[in-house]
């Protein structure tokens, strides 16, 4: 992989492509006080640290719908970034009690945003973990929302471990020809049908790892963590690769 830290893309402005970052959303004390909580536009630097290294500057998107027109004007490319369960009511499916669910405004932002980017077929996302299972959902897909009920015991090799990927021949380009790769995984829902996108990826047990959308140049996502999971080809590589499409 080189020196990544040294690499250089060009985006649609002249410099380094910007890469706008879908951020997460928790509960903050309000006003100082332990029983009351206000929402708070957040992000785990480890994305942030990702996105720069692969050659990328990184900006958090807060979660405002109305602004999404412009903030998409200000990016070259779309990061969806992991985080709590998705609620599947809006996909016509009941949510299992036994998820943790995201925040409803992270949830109602990130819709908007991905609904909004159907129409800028152009810019390239990538989606990680959480962020994939929302590009499958609004693609036609579904959730299997309790691994544990479908693996058994083989699902603790999807939770804090790595685990190896297997990348389908027609989706080498956007994640690299990785066979025997072991990145890092961390989720206890997966992917049981991607509606309209390819899948990409498989884990050995046959769970979805990876999905991408073949009419759009770069649409991908992953259901591993590729900024936890070193500089190789299905770690580091994954985000270079989607800012140097970020570049054009």
């Amino acid at each position: 992989m080189g020196q990544p830290g040294k690499r250089r893309f060009v985006g649609r402005r002249g410099g380094r492509p910007v890469i706008g970052i879908a951020g997460d959303v928790d509960r903050a004390p309000a006003g100082g006080s332990p029983t009351q909580t206000e929402p708070r536009a957040c992000c785990r630097m480890s994305y942030v640290d990702a996105v720069v290294a692969a050659g990328g500057v990184p900006i958090v998107l807060p979660p405002v719908p109305e602004q999404i027109p412009d903030q998409l004007g200000m990016v070259d490319g779309v990061l969806l970034i992991g985080g709590d369960d998705p609620a599947t009511e809006p996909f016509g499916c009941p949510t299992d009690p036994r998820v943790t669910p995201v925040e409803p405004l992270r949830q109602r932002y990130d819709t908007a945003l991905l609904h909004a980017l159907e129409s800028r077929p152009e810019v390239p996302v990538l989606g990680v973990c959480y962020g994939m299972q929302m590009m499958a959902l609004l693609a036609g897909g579904s959730l299997d929302q309790h691994r544990p009920d479908t693996l058994g015991e083989a699902w603790a090799a999807h939770w804090h471990t790595p685990h190896e990927v297997r990348v389908a021949q027609d989706a080498a380009v956007l994640l690299l020809d990785a066979e025997g790769q072991s990145p890092y995984s961390r989720h206890r829902q997966a992917i049981a049908d991607a509606g309209r996108l390819a899948v990409a990826a498989r884990a050995l047990d046959g769970t979805i790892e990876a999905v991408h959308e073949p009419s759009r140049p770069f649409y991908a996502g992953v259901q591993w963590h590729p900024e936890k999971s070193g500089n190789g080809p299905l770690g580091l590589g994954v985000y270079t690769v989607f800012v140097k499409a970020c570049g054009g």
